[in-house]
């Protein structure tokens, strides 16, 4: 498989937000991912507003044998741009969040969207208990076991309470 260096074509500010995002731990994990990016980089460089066909990927980029590649039974380059999509919106709302420039790669194509920030997001003041995703997410998932555990506790003591009424006749029983 070729190896792929980022275009001419690009801004340095571009070409070194390409280097951060196959740098970051999100995507550097992934070679696929990595490949697929920097060629959508590449060719962001040349053609800017022209997509980039799936069997091009498919064959250039991830290695499938031309004569043999079908998309209709191959979705390998489908399912590698959601991942792409997703890790890039991964990174964007954690590490990413104050990168001067946002990449995107809009659904129905194989391109990538380059949106530079007029500023970057300023960080949080801290005026109180924290609210954002990334610092209650850890919260929320201590949280939603103990409150399963409350109300699971609950119900076993409404249950058990009608049982033990029900077993003793009680309430039949208490007049004179």
């Amino acid at each position: 498989m070729a190896t792929f260096t980022v275009s001419q074509g690009l801004s340095p500010a571009a070409a070194e937000q390409i280097d951060r995002l196959v740098a970051s731990e999100l995507i550097r994990g992934s070679d696929a991912l990595c490949r697929i990016l920097r060629f959508l980089a590449d060719h962001a460089g040349d053609s800017p507003d022209t997509s980039v066909r799936e069997f091009v990927l498919a064959t250039q980029v991830l290695g499938r044998d031309p004569a043999q590649y079908d998309s209709s039974f191959d979705s390998c380059v489908r399912v590698q741009v959601m991942r792409l999509r997703s890790k890039l919106a991964q990174y964007y709302a954690g590490p990413g969040a104050f990168d001067p420039i946002v990449i995107t790669i809009p659904r129905g194509a194989y391109k990538l969207l380059m949106q530079e920030r007029s500023h970057a997001p300023s960080a949080p003041v801290a005026c109180g208990p924290s609210l954002s995703r990334l610092e209650a997410s850890p919260q929320l998932r201590l949280s939603w076991p103990v409150g399963l555990l409350g109300a699971l506790c609950l119900l076993f003591g409404i249950l058990l309470g009608i049982a033990l009424t029900l077993s003793t006749g009680a309430a039949g029983r208490l007049a004179p």
